[in-house]
């Protein structure tokens, strides 16, 4: 074989030589750009994929949301859905109190956190709420004025909330203005608001 490549003339065949250089840097060139275009085309075949599952996901989400958005509008005026309102939570508070003539009404409210799984008993894997604590300190005639403040924030004020705790106990040192509201009244209480998803819809749209 060796004697065989000895006795070649390869001045004879340098055009071929470069023809076949050529022809494999085109192979080589072709494979490159094939394997490219493949990853390309299998790339966009996913993205293809995933549009299409988003747009069946979006085009069941508004069948549902045609079924009920009459009353998604409502839990949405009623606070139920969307950012927590704060402000109309102590203002309505503070009316309930006047209105209800309960004296040294405080109320403080904290910061409002995504709630966790595992720690919070109303946490779902479906949609995302925020949690607002709130602590109201009252001083009542008798046990049966805390159930109507209680009653009243339920019905006037916007959004859910639930009572973590409530404690009474008569105060010691009373002057002769309190001498009727002997009760005192500690409660904490944890609002709900559940995020509205449409939002992010509208800003994905624009």
């Amino acid at each position: 074989m060796r004697e065989l490549f000895d006795q070649v003339v390869w001045r004879d065949h340098i055009l071929t030589l470069i023809q076949l250089g050529g022809s494999l840097l085109l192979l080589v060139f072709s494979m490159v750009y094939y394997f490219n275009e493949k990853d390309e085309l299998n790339i966009a075949q996913a993205d293809l994929d995933a549009q299409i599952y988003a747009n069946d996901e979006a085009e069941a989400a508004s069948y549902i949301l045609k079924d009920y958005l009459e009353e998604f509008r409502q839990l949405q005026l009623g606070g139920q859905i969307g950012e927590p309102r704060r402000l109309q939570w102590l203002e309505s508070l503070k009316t309930i109190g006047e209105n209800n003539r309960i004296p040294g009404l405080e109320f403080t409210l904290e910061g409002s956190e995504i709630i966790r799984q595992n720690v919070d008993p109303f946490w779902n894997t479906d949609v995302q709420i925020k949690a607002t604590g709130m602590k109201v300190t009252m001083q009542l005639s008798h046990e049966g004025d805390l159930f109507r403040i209680l009653d009243s924030l339920s019905q006037q004020a916007p959004g859910l909330f639930n009572v973590e705790e409530c404690s009474l106990r008569w105060l010691k040192d009373i002057n002769d203005d309190l001498v009727l509201t002997r009760l005192r009244g500690d409660c904490d209480l944890r609002w709900y608001s559940v995020d509205d998803v449409t939002k992010a819809w509208q800003e994905t749209t624009l």
